[in-house]
């Protein structure tokens, strides 16, 4: 479900009439979470925007290795079911192709802070992130849509 939006990520999503598509990743018949279910959360991110003509492991720029989730044209996804730190670090990567000219708006896909506590221990999610993007909103401008996973 999207649960935030800031910098007119959503308006930007919807234009591209993907808002709704977006909103609706974790939507799968029985899509639940469970303990240590990171890597089929990233592996059904994976065949969902495979499907939509996504490209997978994109890098963010040409002269580094960082990768993103994937990008589909003009849009940035990166989902995070690790370790809390690793969310600021993958809303920086996001940043940078937004700053670079790379992409146009971004989404970020964590657990609710409910699901995180099932997938582990100091697991990235939401609430917290959410927080924390407010704190910086002004140093961190990419237009961003929030997914969160329950």
């Amino acid at each position: 479900m999207c649960a935030h939006s800031q910098h007119d990520g959503e308006g930007i999503w919807r234009a591209r009439g993907r808002y709704e598509w977006l909103c609706s990743l974790f939507e799968a018949p029985s899509f639940e979470i469970g303990k240590g279910d990171g890597d089929r959360i990233r592996d059904h991110l994976d065949r969902q925007l495979t499907g939509a003509g996504w490209a997978i492991g994109a890098r963010i720029d040409n002269m580094s290795n960082l990768t993103i989730t994937a990008r589909g044209n003009d849009l940035g996804f990166q989902v995070q079911t690790g370790n809390m730190s690793r969310g600021a670090y993958d809303f920086l990567k996001l940043q940078h192709m937004y700053l670079s000219g790379a992409i146009e708006a971004a989404a970020l896909a964590l657990p609710t802070k409910s699901a995180s506590r099932v997938l582990g221990d100091n697991i990235a999610n939401g609430d917290r992130f959410w927080k924390e993007a407010q704190l910086f909103k002004r140093q961190l401008t990419v237009p961003l849509v929030l997914v969160e996973l329950e």
